[in-house]
């Protein structure tokens, strides 16, 4: 054991030094940052310890010494791990080591431990917080405290009141009432608390009591409830008792609370209530109206001026300092000389005095007033007291002028105006007006067409043909009712000239007490001109109709949005659209949509202002999905102030023409085709017979048999191929020339009998066949859809390569107007960059010798489909076969 401690604390271990090969740099890096760090540690560890003892009460004391031991061992390690870079103590270092981490263990244990208790320790903004919500708490129960001494005093304070005291909430509930006022109305204490104060008003009053209590509530400036109001109370037995109330409104806490001081009063009480409630009622009245009231003793020369009439005049004198020369100052110079006349007039004896004129108030302005008065006079006719109204009648004066002013101009509209105007009295059948239009449009004056009133023979000067609309219209005037046929267009003949159309026009023009009309006006104006436009434009439009429905061509309107307007019936001929389908289409719905670009560009070039009109060819769907060619062209209507209005669209059917075009290229390209074949194809055979002929004949000569037999052979081989292709010729040729016979066939029928006809060579190729026998039907000439499947049969068992035995596979896919016929066989299929040549004419991949033919079988299939509107695609890979489609029409007439 003691060997065991000697080893341990043995010196002689190899310093630390030897690691760093005593290098310098190393060794005195390492030296002075374990110096720096030990230094730090010790700072660290001390001033916790300071800061422990500073702090004895601190709850949390014992970690913080814990932390200082564990930071003060960290620095003793590294002071000591300097020592061993000389000295190879490692036993003592292992001890500093050990020592080091219990202290580090027992500080992370204790930390753990209480590490909840130190979260919840506040931060100093939450512990600031929490006093300012303490200091808050305990001002709000003073203040509560505070209040509930306030409330007591107030309560004790207004039970002392001689008077009985009523609070009351915005909702004219009772908050509190003093023991006074339950003994006036017989109520017990708090009983009244949460009542309506409606409660203690006679019921008849309550309502009116309710609102100018409310008013005032609005504006406290009221001296009605704020002066003292008799009311008629309501006690709680429903007798009633007489008291005297008072309001005023405060505002506590942004409530607005109203108090009442009640007080009972006796007879005599309410008698000077009642007579002081009729002089405010009185009072209140005059206040009301824009009326001033004033009273001359002409024996003193002494006025009184209500303090409206005063507000009317230019003055700021007050009520005792108020003369009659105040009231003569202030009108206008221009009126001054009239009103004084007519006062003297009227203090004579020679007259009312009534006057109106202009006068100044105290803003300096002059405003229309009326005054009027009555005089008191004695027994010898001397005037003693004079007393009346002063108005302001400046609105009134002002409207009264517009109106005649107005009434001057509407009298110069009427008399120039181009209507004849009537007022006509439906009682007695009279005109109460008209203007002079009357005697210039047909000659009569009012006299005149009073006596065709009264005599009724108004009917006879209006055209047979209107006299039951006329009538109509008239009963509906003479009764005085107001009808819906209070306008008429009506021919009516002048004192000498012959009919003219009018249009008569009537209404309510004044109203009697009971709703009866007493006077209608009637206006008439001139239409002749108008109806014989209207007959012009309607003669125009008539042939404008007939025009654009009988063209040959078709005829459009398209709206700037595209939308149809108006079509004529050949254009939806064209199209084979009705025309209610064809109207809810745009005219981009029916064009295809390969020409769409370039017929946006052309409508918009009418827009831009580039071009008038244009003219393009471009293709139409129709309706049952076919392309129309048609020629069309369009120009662009605009109004007088060149806005642009709609398109006209004229539409000529160009699809024979375009057709013919097409036949005739496909015409042209044959011929070229057919020249080749003259100087290529034929020129060949041609050429072996006339070469070999020349052999034959000095064959002969030379009576060389073996090669006469062989020249023999060679002038048949090529007279055979001339004539394959002279047949081929002939046959493609028919094809183009044979008149269609399109009917509906059924597909199951022809394939049988090609595959009938073909038996044999399918039997020698060994070949399988797989055919769809659910087939449709097709619209089609049988002869030629016969000969073009057979050719594609025929040309599935041609291309096969050796050793392979032929499989051709027969189906059908269909869309909304064609049935697809796939002929697929397991060939040696077409590369791709001639998948589109083989279509032509002796076009051949191979030579006559690896796979015999012409080359003319495809072409003639495609010329078969182009003929009755069909066509022919293929898909083929290089050596795995190809699939031929015809694209056929579908049966017609019947429901797909």
């Amino acid at each position: 054991m003691n060997a065991f401690w000697a080893d341990f604390f043995n010196n002689d271990y190899m310093p630390h030094g030897h690691c760093y090969l005593w290098q310098p740099g190393i060794l005195w890096s390492n030296v002075i940052s374990d110096l720096v760090i030990a230094t730090s540690y010790f700072s660290i560890a001390f001033a916790l310890l300071i800061y422990s003892n500073k702090r004895k009460t601190q709850k949390f004391r014992h970690i913080i010494i814990l932390f200082a031991i564990f930071i003060l061992s960290c620095g003793i390690t590294h002071i000591f791990a300097i020592y061993t870079i000389w000295n190879g103590s490692y036993g003592m270092q292992g001890i500093l080591k050990a020592i080091t981490a219990v202290a580090s263990a027992m500080t992370m244990i204790v930390l753990l431990l209480n590490l909840d208790k130190i979260i919840a320790i506040p931060t100093p903004s939450e512990l600031k917080d929490a006093e300012e919500e303490a200091t808050r708490e305990r001002l709000k129960r003073l203040k509560l405290e505070v209040e509930a001494r306030s409330n007591s005093i107030f309560k004790f304070a207004l039970e002392l009141f001689p008077a009985g005291i009523l609070v009351v909430d915005s909702k004219q509930k009772i908050l509190l009432a003093n023991n006074l006022v339950n003994e006036i109305f017989g109520y017990s204490k708090d009983e009244l608390v949460d009542k309506p104060i409606s409660y203690l008003v006679e019921k008849d009053n309550s309502a009116s009591h309710e609102v100018l209590v409310s008013e005032y509530m609005k504006d406290p400036q009221s001296k009605e409830m704020q002066s003292g109001r008799l009311v008629w109370g309501l006690k709680k037995d429903g007798d009633s008792v007489p008291v005297d109330v008072t309001l005023s409104v405060h505002h506590v806490k942004n409530e607005k609370y109203t108090f009442a001081s009640v007080t009972s009063v006796t007879d005599v009480g309410i008698q000077k209530k009642r007579f002081l409630e009729t002089s405010r009622r009185l009072q209140r009245a005059v206040d009301a109206t824009d009326v001033g009231i004033w009273e001359w003793n002409l024996l003193n020369d002494k006025v009184w001026f209500s303090p409206r009439l005063i507000s009317l005049l230019s003055t700021n004198k007050e009520q005792h300092e108020i003369t009659v020369d105040d009231w003569r100052e202030h009108i206008h110079p221009d009126d001054t000389e009239r009103v004084h006349e007519l006062l003297n007039a009227h203090l004579a004896q020679k007259g009312d005095f009534e006057v109106t004129y202009r006068g100044k108030n105290k803003f300096g302005e002059y405003k229309w007033l009326r005054s009027k008065g009555d005089t008191v006079f004695d027994d010898n006719g001397k005037p003693i007291l004079m007393s009346g109204t002063l108005t302001n009648i400046d609105t009134f004066h002002k409207l009264q002028l517009e109106l005649e002013q107005k009434n001057a101009f509407l009298d110069g509209v009427l008399s120039q105006s181009n209507a004849t105007v009537l007022i006509v009295n439906v009682n007695t059948l009279t005109l109460d007006y008209c203007n002079d239009r009357l005697a210039e449009m047909f000659g009569y004056n009012q006299q005149s067409l009073n006596s065709i009133l009264n005599l009724k023979q108004v009917f006879k000067i209006v055209h047979p043909e209107d006299r039951q609309a006329f009538r109509l219209f008239f009963e509906a005037i003479s009764n005085g009712t107001e009808s819906k046929n209070t306008e008429i267009e009506v021919r009516i003949k002048g004192a000498d000239i012959d009919y003219i159309w009018c249009i008569l026009h009537a209404e309510s023009h004044n109203v009697g007490e009971h709703d009866d009309v007493e006077q209608v006006l009637i206006s008439i104006v001139d239409i002749s001109d108008i109806k014989e436009r209207e007959e012009n434009i309607k003669n125009l439009a008539k042939d404008f109709l007939d025009t654009f429905e009988q063209a040959a061509v078709g005829i459009s309107h398209i709206a700037l949005d595209g939308k149809w307007i108006r079509v004529n019936q050949r254009l939806c001929d064209i199209i084979h659209y009705p025309k209610n389908e064809l109207l809810s289409k745009k005219f981009v719905d029916i064009c295809h949509p390969e020409d769409l670009e370039q017929v946006k560009l052309s409508f918009n070039s009418l827009l831009d202002g580039e071009n008038k009109t244009f003219v393009d060819e471009q293709r139409f769907i129709s309706k049952q999905a076919n392309v129309v060619w048609v020629r069309i062209t369009v120009s662009l209507v605009e109004d007088k102030g060149r806005d642009k209005r709609y398109f006209i669209a004229v539409v000529e059917d160009i699809s024979k023409q375009k057709q013919l075009q097409i036949d005739l290229m496909r015409s042209n390209e044959e011929l070229e085709q057919f020249a080749y074949v003259a100087s290529h194809d034929l020129k060949e055979p041609i050429r072996t017979l006339r070469t070999y002929t020349s052999y034959l004949i000095k064959d002969l000569e030379a009576n060389k048999a073996d090669r006469v037999k062989e020249d023999k052979q060679f002038i048949d081989s090529a007279a055979k191929r001339m004539t394959n292709i002279i047949d081929d010729l002939l046959s493609f040729s028919r094809v183009g020339n044979a008149t269609l016979k399109l009917v509906n066939i059924d597909l199951n029928e022809v394939i049988k009998q090609i595959l009938h006809d073909l038996s044999v060579s399918i039997e020698e190729k060994n070949a399988t066949v797989d055919c769809d026998y659910d087939l449709p039907f097709v619209h089609s000439d049988p002869v030629l859809l016969r000969l073009a499947i057979q050719n594609l049969i025929q040309n599935a068992l041609k291309f096969i390569p050796e050793n392979q035995i032929p499989k051709i596979t027969i189906n059908y896919t269909s869309s909304k107007t064609q049935v697809l016929l796939h002929v697929t066989d397991n060939g040696i299929g077409i590369d791709e960059q001639h998948q589109q040549q083989i279509f032509g004419i002796f076009k051949k991949l191979h030579s006559s010798d690896t796979y015999p033919g012409t080359g003319i079988g495809l072409a003639v299939v495609k010329k078969i489909v182009d003929r009755f509107k069909g066509s022919i695609s293929l898909k083929s890979v290089l050596g795995s076969g190809s699939t031929f489609t015809l694209h056929l029409p579908k049966e017609k007439n019947k429901k797909q």
